[in-house]
């Protein structure tokens, strides 16, 4: 099964608001309850509204009601159009550009979509690796510049591991500090016990094996990329680091926004099969749990 569908497929939710409010409807997105707080039937209007049909009560209320549609000053199926894209890793240009909406729009869509998925995301509510599993730790800094340009004036550090499987489960956390206290309290939220460390030389990891009581091999970078004789690595979460360094542009790297273009790139990794599908699924948990 493709991971998107083709985008001619789904012109019909882009382009006509009632097609797509049908397709919301349908996946439990919108707001559906056809009785009203009396326990009365509710007829639906035609501007988007249920309304009790009795005559002494004619509450109503928004089909939009706790979701990201509610309040939105463009249609639904313009807010699914720039899904489609955002889904596709179009940039914010490219999205300006094949929708002809407004940066500050498509800004604050993207916002809010990364938020659904962040509500979502399993990052470390299950723990990764597990007995006899090998799973890479590093950190590494996100560097930014002044106007895209010239020196790095600010890095924000990122600490985060791999497990060495099919699935390839990943943990990546913005932290303050490369202080003992601060990895090792993730590495315990994060990581499986019976797992196998691997890291790099980082005075922070000496005493993995002593204080979380796991087996730990380490690789000096300083001399090899990969131990001759242990054949301890790091270059699969390092590949992981330059992945998302590709994808989290300079302007995305501050303390207060990293957080979420992280979860961005690790979610759609992990529904990279039906990322379409998923992205609907999240669309209806959010709106379940916000009302």
């Amino acid at each position: 099964m493709a991971s998107i569908p083709p985008a001619r497929t789904l012109q019909c939710l882009f382009y006509n608001d009632d097609d797509c409010v049908n397709f919301l409807l349908e996946k439990g997105i919108l707001y559906n309850d056809v009785c009203c707080p009396s326990g009365h039937k509710r007829v639906r209007l035609e501007n988007h509204r249920w309304r009790c049909s009795l005559k002494n009560c004619r509450r109503s209320r928004t089909i939009f009601k706790d979701t990201i549609f509610e309040d939105a000053k463009i249609g639904p199926g313009r807010i699914i159009e720039a899904a489609y894209h955002w889904l596709n890793d179009s940039s914010h240009k490219q999205i300006m550009s094949i929708t002809g909406l407004e940066k500050p729009t498509i800004t604050s869509l993207l916002a809010q979509f990364r938020e659904i998925i962040a509500s979502n995301i399993k990052e470390c509510s299950d723990k990764i690796g597990g007995p006899g599993i090998v799973v890479e730790i590093d950190e590494t800094a996100f560097g930014r510049r002044k106007y895209n340009v010239g020196h790095v004036v600010k890095e924000t550090w990122v600490f985060g591991g791999v497990e060495r499987t099919k699935e390839r489960r990943i943990f990546a956390r913005v932290v303050p500090n490369r202080s003992r206290k601060t990895l090792f309290a993730i590495i315990k939220e994060c990581v499986a016990d019976g797992s196998i460390i691997y890291s790099d030389m980082w005075a922070a990891y000496a005493s993995i094996e002593r204080d979380l009581n796991m087996e730990h091999g380490s690789v000096n970078h300083s001399t090899n990329f990969k131990d001759q004789e242990t054949e301890v690595h790091t270059n699969t979460i390092e590949g992981n680091w330059n992945g998302f360094k590709i994808k989290i542009l300079p302007r995305n790297r501050s303390q207060d926004r990293m957080q979420d273009h992280i979860y961005e790139r690790i979610w759609k990794r992990q529904n990279n099969d039906t990322l379409w599908d998923s992205f609907i699924r999240c669309l209806s948990e959010f709106a379940v749990t916000k009302a």
